[in-house]
């Protein structure tokens, strides 16, 4: 398994050079979401000299911002980035058209769940694809058994909740005379003790966890299914945070390939430990099996029974 991070901060690039980062995912505001840093394309392209680069272009697009993304699927055509991390298959489209032989990462937050749906899209020529957050791990390397595509889970940072394509934090401000000063805020729903960060730009609003997703103990599991990629999440993060975070899971990375990580976990728990002062973390969804309700079963079948 391979690492792939986002780049949130300019200050990242010397460091993940240095750090030899297996791949790194860039954003520009005009056409990605949950970005970090927007670069421009010059940048993305100076970028692309040095790493293996990704772009993100992950949101569904409106048939009045599609000609944008067509612009820019044009010039990103004349840099080097190896990939597009998408959600809109009009991107698939578009690229067979401008006939660019590009990996294409299938990446709509929560709907890479089912074995079936992404082989028939690994036969539509879809390259690989970023599997939904929200699964556990026996489901993840049961996936990772039955797809004929890399596969990409994520194993740190904050995750994905909510998007709308209203403008949210502007509505409330305009109601409520709130003066909005910063990038993001953090929010608390009623009747929930925890926190969750908002933010909105031009594809509205969008809502992450404040808590920071951890798979460090699942590395080796995930490195055995057959995951190709691990994706850190830098988002929020401060600078040096971040390389430490990445620089932890490069090394615990390198001890699977060595043998040691079973010896070397301990280590790298308290160092997590030791880093994560003032952070919130949990496993997510890597211990969690769906649980039914005994009405939702019987519900269920009563629906077979109906068809």
């Amino acid at each position: 398994m391979k690492l792939m991070t986002n780049i949130s901060h300019r200050e990242l690039i010397s460091e993940f050079r240095a750090m030899k980062v297996d791949a790194v995912v860039v954003g520009n505001e005009a056409v990605s979401s949950r970005f970090g840093v927007s670069f421009s394309l010059d940048e993305i392209r100076k970028l692309s000299e040095s790493f293996h680069c990704y772009m993100l272009l992950n949101e569904l697009y409106l048939p009045s911002e599609l000609p944008l993304v067509q612009s820019w699927l044009n010039d990103l055509k004349t840099t080097n980035i190896q990939g597009i991390l998408f959600q809109d298959f009009a991107i698939v489209e578009m690229t067979r058209e401008m006939g660019w032989e590009i990996e294409l990462m299938y990446a709509p937050d929560t709907l890479n769940t089912n074995s079936a749906t992404l082989n028939d899209l690994a036969g539509l020529g879809i390259s690989s694809a970023f599997l939904a957050r929200e699964i556990d791990l026996e489901t993840i390397e049961r996936l990772s058994s039955r797809v004929k595509m890399p596969l990409c889970v994520q194993v740190h940072g904050v995750m994905y909740m909510a998007q709308s394509r209203r403008p949210l934090l502007t509505n409330y401000a305009s109601e409520t005379g709130m003066v909005l000063s910063d990038p993001s805020y953090l929010m608390q729903a009623n009747g929930d003790e925890r926190l969750a960060w908002i933010h909105e730009d031009r594809y509205g609003t969008h809502v992450q966890t404040q808590s920071e997703l951890v798979g460090l103990d699942f590395l080796h599991r995930l490195s055995q299914a057959g995951i190709a990629w691990g994706y850190v999440d830098t988002q929020f993060m401060e600078p040096m945070y971040a390389i430490e975070i990445v620089n932890l899971y490069m090394d615990a990375l390198k001890s699977i390939k060595e043998g040691t990580f079973n010896k070397d976990i301990h280590a790298y728990r308290l160092l997590l430990q030791g880093l994560g002062k003032g952070h919130v973390y949990d496993q997510g969804f890597f211990n969690d099996r769906t649980v039914y309700k005994i009405e939702d079963v019987r519900r269920m079948e009563n629906a077979k029974k109906g068809e």
